[in-house]
């Protein structure tokens, strides 16, 4: 038998098993170092997300806590605008310099008292850091003490919510500058309101509107299904809704869709000889009862008051019944000696507001309501925001006056 020898030396046996060893701990090297490094990337990404957090939860706090200043900003106009003193006729830009050193928010309390809504902001809190955020507040007078506001509730207008509802649209509709003729159109406006607010499905009168001519109209005009509506039957919450209210919007020639109660402008835009209407946004809303309140109404609310600013038959008063309530309910005048203080200010009631406005018709006390100097009762609409590196939060809530302190009825945040 023949054998066979290696011819390999020992030597190199010992050396290939060297390398084989040292490839094997570069390899183990290389799988230690890239799980290290695996770690610590979820180490860092762990920590910035962490990070990201703690910023977040620290502007989510600031703006929180704007939003209670933006709180107490709008307690203390609420509790104090109603004995701040009116803009005189002659007052100069200096004078109010003057007047805002005494009060920084004398000018929203105008507003305030004059019935109409006030935007203040946006404030930055802290002066010496602008950084830290803003706050802005919106505040609008909804209802007074014995359920009335300084708007016209337009829930309330339609056969089921007010006695006298048809006039008071007239006395609206009158104001905004609605042409008489055609008679049609006045009567399209309330029936087809009337139709969308009350509870039935019966159309109202020729010219209403129920839900199957709004399907035949908007099928007519190729309206998305997802944009299509039918009258609510309720109360709307947003007095923009009647842009959707047959007559209160319509077609122009080239298709388009306008609303001229609600923007203000011509009643027909393809008519060059059309007659401008006024935007009704300003004198009515959505929430209070079925009362204005006198000391809080603007004067273009007042002028569409029978008794007011219309007379029974639908037409202007002679006398300027709405000026001679406006110059009582003020503060009264500086300049005059030997003046009866309790001729001026806030009117508590029907006897004392026909014993300083004598000239005002008796038909009036049906539509209005009062408050005394401290606003009990008063209810507001508020709209607080905070902003800060981006972030903002919001509140919106309902609030009413009582003992000199608000009370929240709703509270929303971030709706």
């Amino acid at each position: 038998m023949k054998c066979t020898y290696s011819t390999r030396h020992p030597l190199s046996i010992v050396h290939s098993t060297s390398r084989a060893r040292r490839g094997s701990a570069l390899v183990m090297a290389i799988w230690i170092i890239a799980v290290l490094s695996l770690l610590v990337l979820n180490f860092a990404t762990e920590a910035h997300l962490q990070t990201s957090v703690n910023l977040y939860m620290r502007e989510r706090i600031r703006v929180a806590h704007l939003t209670d200043a933006g709180i107490a900003i709008a307690e203390s106009v609420i509790l104090n605008f109603p004995n701040v003193q009116e803009a005189a006729d002659d007052e100069r830009e200096e004078d109010l310099d003057k007047l805002l050193e005494d009060d920084r928010w004398i000018i929203e309390k105008r507003e305030l008292k004059r019935g109409s809504k006030t935007t203040i902001g946006p404030i930055v809190v802290d002066k010496e850091n602008p950084s830290a955020g803003t706050v802005t507040i919106e505040i609008e007078s909804i209802g007074g003490g014995d359920n009335g506001g300084a708007k016209i509730n337009i829930n309330t207008l339609h056969k089921e919510g007010h006695p006298r509802y048809a006039e008071l649209w007239e006395g609206i509709l009158s104001w905004a500058g609605v042409p008489e003729e055609p008679k049609e159109a006045r009567e399209e406006l309330v029936e087809c309101w009337t139709d969308w607010r009350d509870s039935d499905t019966v159309k109202t009168g020729d010219n209403g509107a129920e839900a199957d001519w709004y399907e035949e109209d908007q099928e007519e005009h190729e309206v998305a299904d997802e944009q299509k509506y039918v009258p609510r039957n309720g109360e709307i919450p947003d007095i923009k809704e009647l842009a959707k209210v047959k007559g209160f919007y319509r077609y122009s020639k080239d298709g388009k869709v306008f609303s001229p109660l609600l923007t203000g402008g011509k009643w027909d835009p393809d008519d060059d000889d059309s007659p401008t209407v006024k935007s009704i946004l300003d004198i009515l809303g959505t929430m209070g009862g079925q009362k204005i309140n006198v000391n809080l109404a603007s004067r273009d609310v007042l002028s569409v008051i029978p008794g007011i600013g219309i007379d029974s038959d639908g037409e202007e008063m002679d006398k300027d019944v709405v000026g001679a309530i406006l110059e009582a309910r003020s503060d009264p005048p500086e300049d005059e000696k030997f003046v009866n203080d309790e001729d001026y200010g806030p009117f508590k009631d029907w006897n004392d507001l026909l014993n300083r406005v004598p000239e005002i018709g008796n038909e009036a006390n049906e539509y209005l309501s009062y408050t005394n100097d401290s606003n009990d009762g008063a209810q507001f609409k508020l709209t607080i925001t905070g902003t800060s590196s981006g972030l903002s939060h919001s509140i919106q809530a309902i609030v009413y006056v009582k003992d000199k302190k608000l009370h929240f009825i709703r509270w929303q945040e971030d709706p």
